[in-house]
């Protein structure tokens, strides 16, 4: 029977060396760095991962300090890492995930995402830190670049002068510029989210969304003249030049295009048909005269006099308006430049005697887009009477511009009477619209990058429309899927996991539903895999709502959060058990303590002591009494961490006055305590409060030899605008060294610990006074000389 017994305990011993083993070989194959770390900030392990991404070898990390190895000194904005790493072993359950900058060893910078788990001993107390750690230094700078872009882009084309927009594949607006808004005399927030329809009358609209449609059915880019007349607004005459947009696989993905005001054109061109056909008219009149009479010639000398003379005045006003337009100008015979006006020739960097005669190939870069313009040109005049062209023309510096140009015929039926031209600059449009471009293919990697899926829900279609990364994270293809859009049926019951599908159609009907305009909706829901997994995913989408308030449109994105749960859900239950121990641990040591009270002092009456034996039974008494206020310590750190203090209006004077009172007379000691209190200081704590000053003398009193002095004092002050108590506990004892008075709070324990170190007592004074939103510190009770004894601040708010 007892060899059985041997041999079943040899065999559990195997067998958890075996588990041990594969624990530290999964440790060892993740690609993740993990890091144990103590108090000290010495690192205790490393796994062999984690060495190779610092650029260490194997064990070279083990033993040193964190700090300046792996973890620089400070990060971003002056961030003091010491600081950092000390609150993280300090409240840990404050860093179950964070973000910084960390070391490699040729001293170039990462940014790691690290998850932190503490250690806890058989006493309940942090021991260690794990932390798990992943590198996101390239989501790190596709963030940065993000934001950078869209603030650059978004500055862009409002410094654009002329009115710029773009719509999406169903007409929608999704945004323009600030030259837009003036245009249409709207502000951009009614603009986005409408549609021609809801803009302009019927009968304009109806043309806008034909000049659409017709682009899409034959790419590229496309310009057209239109009369805009609506509201009470002035008629004016406008080109309209569009560019479709196109999703990364092919599809068209909607419209952007620009506004020219032309109107002031328009009638110049009236004009100067106007102006001409007089002028035929009345050469007609005269030759007619002239052939019927001389006589009646020289009655009419003076009539033609005055005619010529208005003739000239004609002239005269018709090429004011040509040197003055603000648009490029200029005419044409058999392509040769016969003139031009001022605004031409500085767009161009030409005077005009440098242009006049010479062949209109001066203005192009090669040979190949002065044909190619030509002949779209005369073709456009052929079909319609008038042509339009984007090309770009070459300044005499060299640089190339992005015309707009338009040609008219002077005489319809033959062209090579002459061609007048205007040309407007597109240069800062065409780049406005490479701009555009760039930012949707940048939107898109960001979210690749980032792991997330977005979708678009259109309520009136009730279909929904993925990109790619929303399908990755479902781990299948839009492809495999079927398609980028899904009814929302469908979506439900293919992507959501059976017990979150209801609360996901709640949602959505609750966001179709809402009146508020500015309405965003988080949540946490649970999707399958293709492979049948279920994954935690958290879901933040907003609503698009339409001129009558009506929610059109939904859009959000959803991340894949299932690790971070799993590590909650384990953080929690490791919570759970360190309180069960801290529970079970406290109760047993109390009842063990009060056993042995019990037999000390039954000792105490009932052995006969010699004078200088009586100590051996006190000083046992002592270790007892200290160890029962650590336990009480303890359990009121963690009833402070569970936040079960609630904090009300108490007299902070009495608390330090019933204080007073338990010290001033102390067994064999000589104690003298001084108190200079108001009668009453109003704070806003709890009567636990009271722990935080007797803690601070019972600590002076026993780290004092002989005779000890002990001066309190409370006094009012003001800092920020808001009122604080000031108390002051100083002592003639030894006092604390500089370097310890950092440390002076954080409990340290077994090989840790320091001779002189103050203990619990004082961990808990920091905790319980920043928890009642105030600080404490400790500074020498003569400047300059902490062998003269120390001083305990304590500062907390006024109620």
């Amino acid at each position: 029977m007892r060899a059985d017994t041997q041999d079943e305990a040899s065999r559990r011993v195997s067998s958890d060396r075996i588990d041990e083993k594969s624990c530290v070989e999964l440790v060892e194959s993740v690609n993740s760095i993990v890091l144990r770390w103590n108090s000290d900030f010495i690192i205790t392990y490393m796994n062999d991962y984690g060495e190779r991404f610092f650029g260490y070898g194997r064990g070279e990390l083990i033993g040193r300090s964190v700090i300046g190895t792996i973890v620089p000194p400070t990060s971003g904005e002056d961030l003091d890492m010491v600081e950092n790493m000390r609150s993280i072993f300090r409240h840990p359950e404050r860093y179950v995930n964070n973000e910084n900058e960390n070391l490699r060893k040729d001293r170039s910078r990462v940014w790691v995402s690290w998850t932190n788990r503490a250690v806890i001993d058989d006493e309940g107390r942090v021991g260690e830190i794990i932390s798990i750690g992943n590198d996101i230094t390239p989501l790190k700078k596709a963030r940065d670049a993000l934001k950078y872009q869209l603030d650059k882009t978004q500055m862009l084309i409002d410094a654009i002068p002329v009115p710029v927009f773009y719509k999406d594949a169903s007409g929608v607006y999704t945004g323009c510029n600030r030259a837009f808004e003036e245009f249409m005399g709207l502000r951009r927030d009614r603009i986005v989210g409408k549609t021609v329809f809801d803009l302009l009358p019927q009968a304009l609209a109806d043309e806008y969304h034909r000049a659409d449609e017709e682009m899409r059915a034959r790419p590229g880019t496309y310009g057209y003249e239109s009369i805009m007349k609506y509201d009470s607004r002035p008629e004016r005459d406008v080109v309209i030049t569009k560019a479709p947009l196109y999703n990364e696989d092919g599809s068209f993905g909607g419209v952007i295009g620009t506004y020219q005001d032309i109107t002031e054109r328009k009638r110049m061109e009236k004009e100067l048909r106007r102006a001409r056909d007089e002028l035929e008219t009345r050469v007609l009149e005269r030759t007619r005269e002239l052939r019927e009479s001389n006589e009646r010639l020289r009655m009419e000398i003076g009539k033609q006099r005055k005619a010529e003379e208005a003739l000239r005045d004609s002239e005269a006003r018709l090429h004011s308006i040509f040197r003055a337009a603000p648009t490029g100008i200029g005419l044409t015979v058999n392509r040769r430049i016969v003139e031009v006006n001022a605004r031409l020739c500085e767009m161009v960097g030409y005077e005009r005697e440098e242009l006049i005669g010479q062949s209109a190939r001066i203005l192009y870069p090669t040979q190949e887009e002065y044909e190619f313009v030509g002949r779209e040109k005369y073709r456009q005049i052929s079909d319609r009477g008038t042509g339009t062209v984007e090309t770009r023309w070459c300044h005499k510096d060299g640089h190339c511009l992005d015309i707009l140009l338009s040609s008219t015929p002077i005489d319809p039926g033959n062209i090579s009477a002459g061609v007048t031209f205007t040309a407007l600059d597109i240069t800062e449009r065409k780049r406005a619209e490479e701009a555009v471009r760039q930012l949707t293919r940048k939107d898109e990697e960001a979210l690749r990058v980032a792991h997330m899926g977005h979708w678009e829900y259109d309520v009136r279609s009730g279909v929904f429309v993925f990109n790619d990364q929303y399908y990755t994270l479902h781990g299948t293809t839009a492809k495999e899927a079927g398609g980028y859009l899904m009814p929302v049926d469908q979506f439900v019951r293919k992507y959501m996991a059976p017990d979150y599908a209801y609360m996901v159609g709640e949602t959505l009907e609750k966001a179709v539903k809402t009146t508020d305009p500015n309405f965003v909706y988080q949540m946490e829901s649970r999707i399958l895999r293709a492979d049948g997994e279920p994954r935690d995913v958290i879901v933040w989408f907003r609503a698009e709502k339409d001129t009558t308030g009506r929610t059109v449109k939904l859009y959000g994105v959803n991340q894949d959060i299932t690790e971070r749960k799993r590590a909650e859900r384990a953080l929690e239950h490791a919570k759970a058990q360190a309180e069960l121990y801290v529970d079970l641990m406290g109760h047993d040591i109390s009842n063990m303590n009060q056993a042995i009270m019990g037999f000390l002092e039954l000792a105490e009456l009932a052995i006969p002591m010699e004078p200088g034996q009586r100590e051996l039974i006190e000083k046992p008494i002592e270790i007892v009494n200290h160890t029962a206020r650590m336990i009480d310590n303890v359990r009121k750190l963690e009833r402070i961490h569970q936040g079960k203090y609630v904090e009300k209006e108490i007299d902070m004077c009495a608390l330090i006055s019933s204080v007073v009172d338990e010290f001033c007379t102390v067994k064999d000691r000589p104690v003298t305590l001084n108190s200079c209190v108001p009668e009453s200081c109003r704070v806003i704590a709890d009567d636990i409060l009271r722990d935080v000053f007797s803690n601070i003398v019972d600590n002076a009193i026993r780290h004092t030899s002989g005779a000890v002095t002990i001066d309190i004092s409370v006094e009012p002050l003001i800092s920020g605008g808001r009122r604080y108590y000031r108390t002051s506990i100083s002592d003639n004892g030894p006092g604390i060294p500089d370097e310890q008075k950092r440390r002076v709070f954080t409990f340290m324990q077994g090989h840790q610990a320091k001779p002189g170190r103050r203990g619990l007592g004082l961990c808990l004074v920091k905790t319980l006074v920043e928890h009642f939103n105030g600080q404490v510190w400790v500074e020498n009770r003569v400047p300059e000389n902490y062998r003269q004894g120390a001083k305990f601040v304590v500062e907390l708010p006024a109620a």
